[in-house]
């Protein structure tokens, strides 16, 4: 039996492993030589003597398993294909990177790879096989980063494993570039020297998924409990593989013969692991879901906790402000107003003190409405759209409709500013000679609307003013979104509070 010494199409049956067509008489007794063909390199083999309708049933059953366990990868390979262009997850790549690895090596153990004339060169299997083991740990080592989260902070294996991942990627490097241009079959200290070289890093490998997935257990780390239940029949096969080599267990070789060739355990073992992983990355993504959403809510009640905590500031120091007016500049005036009327001043005066007394009472007005709890908010704003009528060119109308809904003071204190700070606006930057206020009461919200027929504003809210940006802020706390139409015709800034 030749093994991989001569090309697939040389081979007595061809079939992926390794038979001799022999013809025996009724009652013959014969005795068959065997000679196994692989030089310098470790042998392990099960022989057997078949009818041909029994080989061929068995080899029909190993390649309906393989083709099975192909069909599957290939399947694993398109959805995270997808998968990653739909969510740019490199955990993605790394996953279809071990899936390819792990399936070439299969396929070079079990005899299939030389099917194919690209691989069907003399002597190669082995290396194939041993380029693809490092491929894989490289890759896994890598997956297992990227799967379980992990970085600088919450690992102390992730830069290890990191590097050591690399590593393995150069070395099944290492092996492609000696299937290109290394004479064969190899001498026998290269191969020796490379064995030696390939169980010195599965072991350090295996330190390092073993640590890491100890070390994540530990923190809770839901990931690292469906890793390990992945990678535990294979880790536990190649573990074994190499003590049998090794001797280091007692007949080992000969436990694992009972099992069959080298494809009856690694089969299941690449299987389990490829679906348990596509499974845990399902999870993994539920669970990055989930701590999104909930870092999301959080950043959320924080921003709303801010803003409360900002415009309860702001009416705080609306309220000192209009203390500190009234009992300073209001006194102030009233006196001013006194002395003049007993002086006998022009009238031209008195009115403009009477001017400047009505321009500060509309001012602290504006510092703490106090008829809000009186007339509410539509009496209100009634109030303010008829003071502006009279102070300044601009039209203004106010429209309502339906039946007030009493909100919450809060609430309404904020509306009301809003609507303020609007008007404020139009009067200060729009041009406009007309504005409308509507206040609209449906049956499960309130909608407010402020239109004017002036130029127009920003679109781009990073262009704001102060007063607009104060304005989104305190629709923001009322949990509410602003709606601007706006044109060199006029704006509406609309906006709706649920009841």
């Amino acid at each position: 039996m030749m093994g991989d010494a001569v090309s697939f199409a040389s081979r007595p049956v061809s079939v992926n492993g390794f038979a001799v067509p022999v013809i025996l008489e009724k009652d013959q007794v014969v005795e068959l030589l065997i000679l196994l063909d692989k030089r310098n390199e470790f042998i392990s083999s099960k022989l057997g003597l078949y009818e041909l309708s029994e080989f061929h049933q068995k080899k029909r059953i190993e390649f309906g398993v393989f083709t099975s366990y192909l069909g599957m990868a290939v399947f694993l390979l398109l959805f995270h294909f997808f998968l990653w262009l739909s969510l740019k997850d490199r955990v993605h790549w790394l996953f279809i990177g071990q899936l390819v690895s792990s399936s070439m090596y299969l396929a070079a153990s079990a005899g299939y790879l030389n099917e194919w004339p690209l691989w069907d060169l003399p002597y190669k299997l082995s290396t194939v096989s041993s380029m693809m083991v490092f491929s894989w740990t490289g890759f896994s080592l890598l997956f297992l980063n990227s799967f379980l989260k992990l970085d600088r902070t919450n690992s102390l294996f992730y830069r290890f494993n990191h590097w050591l991942g690399y590593l393995n990627l150069a070395l099944a490097l290492g092996w492609g570039l000696t299937i290109i241009f290394k004479e064969y079959p190899l001498n026998p200290g290269y191969i020796k020297n490379s064995v030696i070289l390939m169980e010195i890093v599965y072991s350090v490998n295996l330190i390092c998924f073993s640590t890491t997935l100890i070390e994540q257990n530990i923190k809770r780390n839901a990931m690292a409990r469906i890793y390990g239940l992945a990678i535990l029949f294979i880790l536990l096969g190649f573990t074994l593989n190499i003590l049998g080599r090794r001797n280091v267990l007692f007949d080992v070789q000969e436990y694992l013969s009972q099992f069959g060739r080298h494809f009856s355990w690694i089969v299941p073992g690449i299987f389990f692991e490829q679906v348990i992983l596509a499974f845990g990355l399902t999870i993994r993504y539920n669970v990055l879901n989930r701590q999104n959403i909930d870092l999301t809510s959080s950043l959320i009640k924080v921003k709303s906790e801010t803003s409360e905590k900002i415009i309860h500031a702001q009416e705080a120091e609306h309220q000192r402000l209009a203390q500190d007016l009234h009992d300073g500049m209001g006194g102030t005036l009233s006196a001013i107003k006194g002395r003049a009327a007993s002086e006998n001043v022009s009238e031209e005066t008195l009115e403009l003190i009477e001017k400047a007394i009505k321009d500060f009472r509309s001012v602290s007005h504006n510092l703490v409405p106090s008829e809000l709890e009186k007339i509410g908010l539509m009496g209100s704003v009634s109030q303010k759209v008829e003071s502006l009528r009279n102070i300044s060119q601009t039209e203004f109308i106010f429209i309502t409709f339906g039946r007030q809904v009493p909100l919450d003071s809060k609430i309404e204190l904020n509306i009301y500013r809003i609507i303020n700070e609007l008007l404020n606006n139009i009067l200060k930057h729009a041009e406009a000679s007309k504005g409308v206020v509507q206040l609209l009461y449906f049956d499960d919200y309130l909608l407010i609307s402020v239109e004017d027929n002036g130029k127009g504003i920003e679109t781009e809210e990073k262009n704001w003013g102060i007063g607009l940006k104060n304005v989104y802020s305190r629709v923001k706390h009322l949990k509410s979104e602003l709606g601007v139409d706006t044109g060199p015709y006029g704006t509406t800034i609309m906006f709706k509070v649920p009841y």
